[in-house]
């Protein structure tokens, strides 16, 4: 399990709670420490304190884009509310303007969706 840097992250970050004992919860970021410790509230409705070495990212998947209003479209994903697009490459996916003609930045996790939508200046909440 890769970990993530606290620093990478922000409250209300979609994450995966990993136990030693293979246990594996998918939840939200309540609370971030500067010490490591984060609190996160997991879909299965349990809110969890824990290092933050027993958080990782969840990967991006085409059926996440599509549950969250993104189109393929001539191989790209496409969302008309975000007006945001991308293609997938190599082991994730290059956000792009202008029809792909650009790329503008390369994403892999769903913490990385979410503040790239933030960025923005699109208030989405994001359908797991």
């Amino acid at each position: 399990m890769a970990t993530l840097k606290i620093s990478e992250l922000s409250v209300g970050d979609w994450v995966m709670v990993e136990w030693p004992d293979g246990e594996r919860w998918r939840g939200r970021l309540t609370q971030l420490s500067v010490t490591g410790g984060v609190e996160v509230c997991c879909a299965n409705g349990k809110h969890v304190r824990c290092s933050s070495s027993f958080i990782s990212s969840i990967p991006i998947t085409a059926e996440i884009l599509e549950k969250n209003g993104f189109e393929k479209i001539c191989g790209m994903w496409y969302n008309s509310d975000t007006l945001m697009e991308f293609e997938q490459y190599k082991d994730g996916w290059c956000r792009t303007i202008n029809c792909g003609e650009y790329s503008v930045y390369f994403i892999k996790y769903i913490h990385q969706l979410q503040h790239a939508l933030r960025l923005a200046g699109v208030d989405k909440e994001i359908n797991l």
